[in-house]
């Protein structure tokens, strides 16, 4: 059908109206508002009885009268622990399929239903797949996808879906849900939410007299107060109100309609509380006779509704005032009564099986481990983990416990979402006494909080784990010196604490760096990060050494971590091209071995390192996809440092508020003092940003914040990588006296033999405020040409830049020409668009006529980030379909991409791509 226009369709069907809503007119049009032409995600928020099924129910509705394909799912407590349950309901809800994307679908489901039985799900492929699925869904005409209850949606659905809501961008898709919750749900954070406000005295006072005419005016007095303007309290106290007495609670209110039920009915609705909301399965679980004769009196009642095959509570209240009013003995036997229901269904079965035991019981166990298993193949971690805790508890063994226990600590990580892998690692600590299984829930909890601000918290559970391994595991003990050593470069700080317990490791543990590469890569990167500025001479030449492949036969999980290890080490030591073959090779391997939560970790040392060489459109393409990662694993602190890489690649190449604007947002997220690597390269990239806008004071006092008053580092390694952008800010806006200090500190700090970009950017800082001529020329002359410079182009057309524009200010015009012509094609070549018009203002100034300036048109710098990005990609013969999979978008928004890249690059087909992508990486 032909797609109608957002902005353009009738508001009419989303009035209260015509929705028959009292008093939330105004929620409907903000919701329409959102919806068409905002974020397009939304939450609505309010406590029970609020009316949030209402509204969404409203809005899906006018959505459907404006022509919108909706979907709708909700969460429900009963299956809360079955992986994907929601995501199933949205595949099979009417109008999922259509003729593009029924193969899509069939994929999607066989994977989340584990029917493909080829290893664990992909998570990034999954949420790249129901993207696509959706975005296809939406080609035609626009789509809503309503999630109600999202507080009781299973994580395995919510983690794919909320992934997929933070990717709508230039699509015709839309989220509408609805929580009790007070915020907006995780992972939707930067997403509006609508607070659902109680209804005013005269509101409420209109719904009571509509719904429930001829209350005495005592009653009717004490129900509005009761009430506060809740809508269900006000039907349900105004409906027992009218012929009974006043309820002091909903709850009460409902609970009050339960004792006139026959006691088959009752007993059919705690099974229908229980999990069982399906007629087949009732009949299963009843003898009764006919369930829907027997549901006849709570339908009535207006307890339930019995939809098609599905009985549906009225409201949530309901479902749970019927389940607390039980007793202990009822619930198990309710539990016990549906897993013989469920005798097909091998998961939902051992749950309820689980939560009708009220001791050990070993069956019970082994099935919830089996249930693991299936849940942990699916994708569905959080849940797999959740059935290996309650196997521990109903395990009757203690070293059949332990064991367990030990499986589900081993599970945590790829939880991915770090409050929960805590919580899940602390929970097996506290349940065992086992050495081994403390000491790895330690190291689980460490890493948990190492994707969070909690460093110190990190730092103190790590030399817990430490302490813990010696002598029982020396591999996972260098395991964790190893996270040690990051969290110590992280932090800046604690690299007394990191050499004491790596001397004490030596000491004690099997040190045999020969015939054992991975510790020898482990000892080289703790080194590196104990001082980055001052290596030891035996690093650097075990470095060196080092195969470039380990010796033996190595899972390819351990070769992965061998080139992680070394390409860190290699970027602290300056040895960039190893630095990138080896990040480069570990990402390759994981991507080839489907493992793409372990691509985190080298994929945030690559960034780095393609920055550093100007990589630009590299380490973009490296940050969006540690983004995407981190966001379908739940790694907070990741997805800062890729949202932080692209926007600094966002800084230097152009547009400069749209990186100011995501640099502050991290740095509002961020607490300060407990990353400093993070705040450091933070507030460097904000200081390109506003000197690009022009801003060269507020650039100034970025990099002035990267050194404390007395000229000590913020951070030991970052600070000093941005010294000489410092003195060149401060020279600019005339504050050179004030880092003066701060240099004479950092060579201090460096030693007599720092690496050579070091001193290189030592020696662009000294000569800027250097007094004497001869020596500053001298100092800039070693920053332009010494061997290496040319490898970091930012930088080294930044010291041709800045030796210009001093030798042009002592009046050697004709020798600052050949330096300021260079940086100006430098910055030209990477896109730094700013510094590049920065050298041409000098070459003018130096007495070069426009004319002359012989500047071609910078061809691959006029395109944006994303026309960049789908160019790359186009040229390698991919598809609009393919590249919209990659990058999240639909084929559409490719196509348009393209159409505007084209003119920008002087071509006029996809064919002509591959060569002039070719020629610009060659220049």
């Amino acid at each position: 059908m032909a797609r109608q226009d957002r902005s353009g369709g009738s508001s009419a069907p989303w009035s209260a109206a015509a929705c028959g809503l009292l008093g939330r007119g105004e929620v409907l049009q903000e919701v329409r508002h959102r919806l068409v032409e905002g974020s397009r995600v939304i939450t609505v928020l309010g406590g029970p009885g609020a009316g949030k099924t209402a509204v969404v129910t409203a809005a899906a509705d006018a959505a459907r009268a404006d022509g919108w394909l909706v979907l709708h799912a909700h969460g429900r407590t009963t299956e809360a622990m079955l992986g994907f349950s929601a995501l199933l309901d949205l595949l099979d809800a009417p109008g999922a399929e259509d003729h593009g994307t029924v193969d899509l679908v069939a994929s999607i489901r066989r994977r989340v239903l584990g029917s493909e039985g080829t290893g664990p799900t992909d998570a990034l492929r999954l949420r790249r797949d129901v993207h696509q699925w959706l975005v296809t869904l939406a080609a035609d005409r626009d789509l809503l996808v309503l999630l109600d209850d999202v507080h009781w949606l299973d994580p395995a659905s919510w983690q794919v879906l909320a992934f997929v809501a933070n990717r709508l961008a230039q699509s015709e898709v839309s989220f509408l849900l609805a929580s009790r919750a007070d915020a907006a749900p995780a992972g939707l954070e930067d997403h509006p939410v609508l607070h659902l406000p109680p209804l005013t005295g005269a509101e409420s006072l209109e719904l009571l007299d509509a719904t429930c005419p001829g209350l005495d005016p005592v009653t009717r007095v004490s129900i509005l107060e009761r009430a506060a303007g809740n809508p269900l309290a006000l039907l349900e106290l105004g409906r027992v109100g009218a012929h009974d007495a006043l309820p002091a609670t909903v709850e009460a209110a409902f609970a009050a309609d339960l004792p006139a039920l026959p006691a088959e009915t009752r007993r059919l609705l705690l099974l229908v509380a229980a999990g069982a909301d399906d007629l087949a399965v009732l009949s299963r679980a009843t003898s009764a006779g006919s369930v829907p004769h027997q549901l006849e009196p709570a339908e009535h009642a207006g307890l339930v509704r019995v939809h098609g095959t599905r009985v549906v509570f009225r409201h949530p209240l309901v479902e749970s005032t019927v389940y607390g009013l039980a007793s202990a003995a009822e619930r198990r036997a309710a539990h016990g009564t549906l897993a013989d229901a469920y005798a097909a269904d091998g998961d939902r079965r051992i749950w309820h099986r689980a939560a009708a035991a009220v001791a050990p019981d070993e069956d019970v166990a082994a099935e919830l481990m089996a249930s693991a298993d299936r849940m942990w193949m699916r994708g569905a971690q959080q849940e797999a983990a959740d059935a290996v805790v309650r196997a521990a508890e109903l395990t009757v063994d203690p070293d059949l416990r332990d064991e367990r226990i030990l499986i589900g600590v081993d599970m945590s990580p790829a939880i991915g979402h770090v409050h929960k892998m805590a919580s899940v690692a602390d929970r097996f600590r506290r349940h065992s006494t086992h050495p081994a299984v403390r000491a790895r829930s330690a190291q689980v909890q460490a890493y948990a909080l190492t994707q969070t601000m909690q460093q110190a918290a990190a730092r103190d559970m790590l030399q817990r784990s430490l302490e813990e391994m010696i002598g029982l595991d020396d591999l996972a003990g260098w395991a964790s010196l190893t996270s040690l050593a990051t969290l110590t470069y992280r932090t800046g700080q604690g690299t007394g604490v990191l050499a004491r317990w790596l001397q004490r490791y030596e000491e004690t543990t099997l040190h045999d760096p020969e015939g054992h590469p991975l510790q020898a890569a482990a000892w080289a990167w703790i080194r590196a990060a104990l001082d980055p500025l001052d290596p030891p001479s035996e690093l650097l030449e075990l470095f060196r050494a080092a195969p470039d492949h380990p010796t033996g036969t190595l899972p390819v999980s351990d070769i992965v971590v061998y080139d992680v290890l070394l390409g860190a080490t290699g970027w602290l030591l300056d040895e960039h091209a190893v630095a990138v073959r080896r990040l480069t090779r570990a990402v390759e391997l994981m991507q080839r071995a489907d493992g793409s939560r372990h691509l985190a970790q080298p994929l945030m040392a690559l960034g780095q390192v393609q920055f550093d060489l100007g990589r630009y459109d590299d380490a973009d393409r490296t940050g969006r996809m540690l983004v995407d990662i981190s966001e379908a694993e739940g790694l907070w602190y990741y997805r800062v440092v890729g949202r932080e890489l692209r926007a600094r690649v966002t800084a230097v190449r152009g547009d400069h508020r749209e990186a100011l604007r995501t640099i502050d947002a991290l740095l509002a997220e961020t607490e300060s003092g407990q990353s400093a690597s993070l705040e450091a390269v933070l507030m460097t990239g904000r200081a390109y940003a506003l000197a690009g806008m022009g801003d060269h004071e507020g650039a100034y006092q970025d990099l002035r914040s990267l050194f404390g008053a007395d000229g000590d580092p913020l951070h030991p390694h970052v600070s000093f990588l941005a010294l000489a952008d410092l003195v060149s800010a401060a020279v600019r806006v005339g504050r050179a006296d004030e880092v003066v200090e701060v240099v004479r500190r950092a060579q201090g700090r460096v030693g007599t033999e720092p690496g050579p970009r070091i001193r290189r950017l030592l020696a662009r800082a000294r000569a800027q405020l250097s007094a004497d001529p001869a020596d500053a020329d001298r100092l800039f002359d070693r920053a332009v040409r010494e061997p290496g410079a040319a490898d970091f182009p930012f930088e080294w057309a930044s010291a041709q830049l800045e030796h210009g524009v001093w030798l042009r200010r002592q009046r050697r015009a004709a020798d600052a020409r050949g330096l300021l012509r260079t940086a100006q094609q430098v910055f030209t070549r990477i896109g730094a668009s700013a510094w590049a018009a920065a050298a041409e203002a000098e070459l003018r100034a130096a007495g070069v006529r426009s004319d002359d300036l012989g500047r071609e048109p910078a061809r691959w710098p006029d395109l944006t980030s994303q026309e960049r990005e789908i160019v790359l990609l186009a040229a390698t013969g991919l598809s609009n379909k393919e590249i919209g999979q990659a990058l999240f978008l639909s084929p559409r928004t490719v196509g348009g991409h393209l159409y505007h890249a084209f003119p920008k690059l002087g071509v006029t087909s996809r064919n002509q791509l591959r060569d002039v992508v070719s020629e610009l990486r060659e220049d």
